[in-house]
């Protein structure tokens, strides 16, 4: 018979698959977005939480480097101000990188340049509202 700590643990290790599941789903649909060059979620300070493709090496730097710049982006935007950063946009000649704030964590976009960028931010906002669900059902 399983004590009440390894019960507790088992049920703590269920839960934790079950975020991760959803946050797999999640990347899963934003990453079916056309122009999607892959989705990530890392927490505010650059450790990667889950990701869609590439080696653990290449999504684990991409996950540092984003957090970093959304890091200078909401300290500069306190620095004027403006508040909080909710999300933010960088835009380059090939390609476009999106975060959106998810309270401790980032939900990280790259996508192509002929993206629909209003497309992408509306899966990004789904996949906010439905990680919301998910915890708070959870």
């Amino acid at each position: 018979m399983a004590t009440a700590r390894e019960a507790a643990g088992a049920g703590q290790a269920a839960a934790g698959g079950r975020m991760q599941d959803a946050l797999q789903q999640v990347l899963r649909g934003i990453g079916a977005i056309s122009g999607v060059d892959g989705a990530i979620i890392a927490s505010r300070d650059g450790l990667l939480v889950a990701g869609g493709r590439g080696t653990s090496e290449r999504l684990e730097m991409k996950a540092a480097l984003a957090a970093a710049i959304f890091g200078a982006i909401d300290r500069a935007a306190a620095n004027i101000d403006l508040g909080p950063v909710r999300a933010a946009l960088v835009e380059t000649p090939t390609r476009s990188l999106q975060m959106l704030s998810l309270s401790d964590l980032l939900l990280i976009v790259i996508a192509e340049k002929d993206a629909d960028i209003a497309r992408v931010r509306a899966g990004m906002a789904k996949a906010a509202r439905d990680l919301a669900k998910h915890s708070n059902a959870g």
